[in-house]
């Protein structure tokens, strides 16, 4: 919709979302105005069931007809769709973190240290490989060193 359209109606400001609508179970959207272009981004139980792009196309489309998004952006069902994409983040720890001679670090781990992919890298690599130096690699010596960092 352009740069002069968002600065009119988001006065550069970012708008938070806390519902979708009986077809799109939403539990958070977000609405930044990034110059032209506008990110939606979006996490709710329609977005982890889409599968192809496609399909995050059509619910970002649907998302932008809501007449609630309209009272904030008018007009804005009609903007074309620059691009999508539809990463996957962990909201939970893994189940099974570690096991003989193998174990997670870093972001795929869990959430915990969301957004700090370099930190938290770090930190349970630097705590893993005290863990194997000091005590082995099968699961029960990553349960008493490994296991007790991540918990």
């Amino acid at each position: 919709m352009g740069k002069d359209y968002l600065e009119h109606n988001l006065h550069r400001e970012i708008f938070f979302i806390e519902y979708g609508s009986k077809h799109l179970a939403f539990e958070h959207t977000a609405l930044v105005p990034k110059g032209r272009f506008l990110t939606v981004a979006m996490i709710g139980k329609c977005i982890d069931e889409a599968v192809l792009p496609r399909d995050s196309h059509q619910i970002v489309h649907d998302f932008l007809t809501l007449p609630q998004i309209d009272r904030i952006l008018p007009g804005i069902e009609g903007a074309p769709l620059a691009c999508a994409c539809a990463p996957r983040m962990t909201v939970i720890t893994a189940r099974s973190a570690f096991g003989d001679r193998f174990a997670i670090i870093g972001d795929a781990l869990g959430p915990r240290l969301n957004k700090d992919g370099l930190f938290s890298a770090h930190v349970t690599a630097s705590r893993l490989a005290q863990t194997v130096l000091q005590d082995g690699i099968d699961k029960q010596a990553l349960a008493r060193g490994y296991g007790k960092a991540i918990k």
